[in-house]
């Protein structure tokens, strides 16, 4: 009975976990909370996430929840070498995760592991590696400190389901965050460089055969060009405003039957001087 309601426990945890991530946008927020459950269910003295940043070589502690009795360490354990602890390093790096009930079962060759850890009072300890596409690019722990605990096989499974999620859900947040900056870069470019822009939907009527054009998007340079400010011609059809528009649709329906682009010159009044177009 107790172990299917941890069990129970354990499901519903990832499931919330899953909703706050599809809802929330507040990556640090979700991580802490996510920290502060495991904390809790475990009454550990430290939840943690370490990540390498492989051009310096070094790892930080970017993610720390502790015990109201245990003192914060996220502030010093910043820009520590990678291998600074040959033993821990290996296993993590080599994707294995570290699970200990208690420290006696390190090997021989864990020595210094064994020593920093007892540094800090820890007891028991579950440790999995972050994977992404690109490797390993950190580490999710749990310390206890106050009493020593024999890991079950379904919290081994839990915590590193856990850390699977955890992973996820940051390089999925850092991936949409690299997305939107370079498309805020593009957007800047695109309004400001000095040749104009303009994006066109082309309408056809039942037989296939191109008969009109709306203006969907265009850039500052435009409104230099046809001396005409963007909401009088966005969102409009090429007919209801432009003097020379049979012409313009006989140019546009060759773009359409070209298999690269169309270059074309064309004399602007407005400006008193030729403009040469590059169409697709």
């Amino acid at each position: 009975s107790l172990r299917l309601n941890n069990l129970l426990y354990q499901l519903s945890s990832v499931s919330q976990i899953l909703l706050s991530f599809l809802k929330s946008d507040n990556t640090e927020g979700i991580i802490n909370q996510i920290l502060t459950d495991i904390l809790k269910q475990f009454s550990a003295g430290r939840t943690y996430i370490f990540e390498y940043d492989w051009e310096h070589e070094t790892q930080s502690c970017t993610y720390e929840v502790v015990d109201d009795n245990i003192k914060p360490e996220k502030d010093i354990l910043t820009n520590l070498p990678i291998n600074h602890n040959d033993w821990w390093s290996h296993q993590l790096l080599t994707g294995n995760p570290i699970f200990l009930s208690s420290m006696d079962e390190l090997p021989e060759e864990a020595a210094e592991a064994r020593a920093l850890l007892e540094m800090q009072d820890i007891k028991s300890l579950m440790v999995v590696p972050l994977v992404s596409r690109n490797g390993i690019w950190g580490y999710v722990g749990i310390d206890l400190v106050d009493y020593y605990y024999q890991w079950s096989e379904d919290d081994r499974l839990w915590f590193t389901s856990l850390a699977n999620i955890i992973s996820l859900f940051i390089e999925l947040h850092r991936s949409e965050k690299s997305a939107l900056h370079d498309r805020a870069q593009l957007q800047s470019l695109y309004e400001n460089m000095p040749l104009a822009y303009l994006r066109l939907k082309i309408l056809f009527d039942e037989s296939g055969n191109p008969v009109d054009y709306i203006a969907l998007e265009a850039n500052k340079a435009t409104v230099k060009m046809f001396q005409t400010e963007l909401d009088v011609y966005i969102g409009k059809k090429g007919s209801d405003y432009r003097a020379d528009f049979e012409e313009e649709m006989a140019l546009f329906k060759t773009v359409l039957n070209a298999d690269d682009h169309v270059e074309n010159q064309g004399w602007l009044s407005e400006l008193n001087m030729y403009c040469n177009m590059v169409m697709y």
